[in-house]
């Protein structure tokens, strides 16, 4: 008999709570759209770009009724030295069925224009990159700019495009998406792709580009040049890829991939098609036609970078050597061993003339921002040809002692000078040069 009550009660208390849930619901929509409100949004924004990146973020203007719609006026993320990239006009407009359904889903975010105005300064405090995950943020079905501003200060060019993409959120956790697409509207030829997706194991990302302008000029060449970079993988164990072509001939072809959460194993390779640039043609004599890259390096989470291995080979040489550096306090001490073939080749020399120089050259660098050390030995056939010392002070002053032995290696000089210098000479030195000029 005491049953049919004690459910009654049950029903009532259940009713009762959901009138309280619907009521502080609706209390929380009316604070979003209070002034206070709207200021613990963009609070909250700030808060997560300064959690995932070394930036601030600064908004004005802010307006609207959350979750429905949200306009700002103007966003600007900022560094030590000020504001680098400005957005204006921003709205967000929400998909009311999708969220009366539990989605957590936006219509549309827009942006009249995107400013980049210059490079983001460098962060002294040394940090390592974190990943966000997407499974913390709402999908948009449709997001576009409509204008993304680049200034010649970013890439030695002025850039205009038009992107477009969306976010999207899978039923399955670990499946969401950013896709984000860009086409220059400049006059000149260039399209950007790029995708970030969560994977149901580690994030996957892929951007790949065609451009007309940017990378022909840095690389020396005539054609579009079209780039493909791809990353996969979680920190501790991520790998990636980096592919440049021109006119169906490979440029680029690397690797990297790091293991271990830390220290950090890096592996990297890289391999370099000179021949194909126009820039890079004077080396080509020097190198040979094509060169190849190795890094293996361990990194610490404080920033301290040891160099275990670095290879550099091509036809007619190679570099090895090892190093540290510490990232944060900018400092480093690098050894480096090279054998070439025939050091001649970086004479310009005339059509006929016999030299040949091989060369085993061995150089220190050590040093931080305010001042570097550089030691160099070099010999031939075991014969010694040149030993020197500098000490450079950026922007203020640079000493170089050495001294260089004559005729000494294995090439033949004129007669003329053989005369003049006799068999075995040798040259030493001692200069201070001022920045300014003097010397």
């Amino acid at each position: 008999m005491s049953a049919r009550p004690d459910s009654r009660r049950l029903r009532r208390r259940l009713i009762i709570l959901l009138k309280c849930c619907t009521v502080l619901l609706a209390l929380i929509l009316l604070l979003l759209a209070t002034p206070p409100g709207l200021w613990l949004c963009a609070r909250t924004a700030s808060a997560a770009v300064a959690a995932f990146t070394p930036f601030s973020l600064h908004v004005t203007g802010i307006s609207g009724m959350l979750p429905l719609r949200l306009d700002v006026t103007r966003m600007e993320l900022l560094d030590r030295a000020g504001p680098w990239l400005a957005v204006e006009n921003v709205a967000l407009r929400a998909d009311l069925r999708k969220w009366l359904r539990g989605q957590m889903c936006f219509a549309s975010l827009t942006g009249e224009e995107v400013h980049w105005m210059r490079p983001p300064v460098r962060e002294k405090r040394w940090r390592v990159p974190k990943i966000p995950g997407l499974s913390r943020y709402p999908a948009v079905d449709a997001v576009s700019v409509e204008k993304l501003v680049i200034d010649p200060a970013v890439l030695g060019r002025p850039v205009a495009l038009t992107v477009s993409g969306r976010i999207t959120r899978a039923d399955a956790p670990g499946e969401e998406r950013i896709e984000l697409s860009g086409r220059r509207t400049d006059g000149i030829a260039g399209t950007l792709d790029l995708s970030y997706a969560q994977g149901s194991e580690a994030p996957v990302f892929h951007a790949h580009l065609d451009d007309a302008q940017i990378l022909p000029l840095w690389l020396g060449l005539d054609s579009s040049v079209v780039l493909d970079l791809a990353g996969s993988g979680p920190r501790q164990d991520w790998r990636g890829t980096l592919r440049a072509a021109a006119s169906g001939v490979n440029l680029l072809d690397g690797k990297v991939q790091s293991s271990g959460e830390f220290p950090t194993v890096i592996a990297c390779s890289l391999d370099t098609n000179i021949a194909q640039s126009r820039r890079l043609q004077a080396l080509e004599r020097f190198l040979g036609p094509d060169a190849h890259v190795s890094l293996e390096a361990l990194l610490s989470k404080a920033g301290r970078l040891d160099i275990l291995d670095f290879a550099a080979s091509s036809a007619r040489g190679m570099i090895q050597g090892a190093g540290t550096a510490l990232l944060p306090e900018k400092r480093f001490t690098v050894s480096l061993h090279a054998n070439h073939a025939d050091l001649s080749l970086l004479a310009c020399r005339e059509e006929g003339t016999e030299m040949y120089l091989p060369a085993d050259i061995s150089v220190s660098l050590t040093g931080d921002a305010s001042k570097l050390d550089v030691g160099l030995v070099a010999s031939s056939m075991s014969a010694p040809l040149l030993y020197a010392e500098a000490t450079i002070l950026p922007g203020t002053a640079v000493r170089v002692d050495g001294l260089a032995n004559l005729f000494t290696a294995p090439f033949t000089a004129s007669e003329a000078a053989r005369k003049m210098i006799g068999e075995r000479s040798a040259i030493a030195w001692s200069a201070n040069y001022d920045t300014p000029g003097r010397l």
